[in-house]
């Protein structure tokens, strides 16, 4: 729609110009590797999957949800063999992921793939809209220009910008979202949340989950549930955007990974779990 609202806007040639502009600059690699510039990614894989799935030449990929985003696709390559790269979306729901493995399994002839099954996922069987993205993964490329459309790469493509608000980071795959780029107070086991929550750079979940545990008392004594549930929902689910894809792929191998979340999770968001 905006390409027709630009069409009736501005002279022929401009539009055609703009066109091809916006086509050399590229910042996602949706049809190409950068010109006149270093190569450099996003780190909303929904979008940037596409690119990095079509111009690199990796056999083997980590595809999970913010469970798997620091997993290390130069390890994995190590131990298991083959050219990994980890395109995984973080906060990804099975079928948003569906999109990007369908993709990969159409275009490339992926050796191996590893996923995550995650368990808070498969319990909700919760669907996001994959509007905002899943026209990347279709056969037209035409209209893949459509990510383009709007006044940030506009301007972005005009002054050719190598910023990496428009073009992204320019790192190694292998360190797009290495963790050590964030606060490493967070990690090294929860001594170090004790020790440092109240630091002006901890981000807000970390506190909430603080002052959480210092009101825990609050919650009530913990109550198991052993009524038999019934997973049919579940099993539909993992069924409709996995396994059914998996069975027509024979000769790739999937590693399964099911991601622990700790009994402090399950205990402050959900204590009846």
């Amino acid at each position: 729609m905006r390409f027709f609202i630009y069409f009736f806007i501005f002279p022929l040639p401009f539009v055609i110009s703009l066109v091809a502009l916006l086509y050399v600059y590229d910042p996602f690699m949706i049809y190409h590797k950068p010109y006149f510039r270093d190569e450099s990614y996003s780190d909303d894989m929904r979008i940037q999957a596409k690119g990095i799935i079509d111009n690199y030449d990796f056999d083997s990929y980590i595809l999970g949800s913010s469970m798997l985003t620091w997993s290390s696709a130069k390890k994995a390559s190590e131990v298991l063999g083959g050219k990994f790269v980890n395109i995984s979306l973080n906060g990804s729901t099975f079928n948003e992921r569906e999109v990007v493995l369908k993709y990969i399994l159409k275009h490339k002839n992926p050796k191996h793939i590893i996923y995550s099954l995650d368990p808070l996922m498969l319990l909700m069987a919760v669907t996001q809209d994959v509007i905002k993205f899943d026209y990347l993964y279709d056969e037209s490329f035409l209209n893949d220009f459509k990510i383009y459309y709007n006044v940030k790469f506009l301007f972005c493509a005009l002054r050719y910008s190598t910023s990496e608000d428009c073009v992204g980071k320019k790192v190694e795959l292998e360190k797009l979202m290495d963790w050590e780029q964030f606060n490493i107070k967070t990690f090294g086991g929860f001594s170090n949340w004790i020790k440092y929550y109240e630091d002006e750079d901890q981000s807000v979940e970390l506190r909430s989950v603080m002052r959480q545990l210092k009101n825990v008392k609050t919650l009530g004594a913990f109550t198991p549930i052993n009524n038999t549930l019934d997973i049919q929902k579940q099993l539909t689910y993992a069924k409709r955007h996995l396994f059914s894809i998996i069975e027509q792929y024979p000769n790739v191998r999937f590693s399964i990974i099911i991601p622990p979340y700790s009994r402090l999770y399950y205990r402050i968001n959900n204590p009846t779990i």
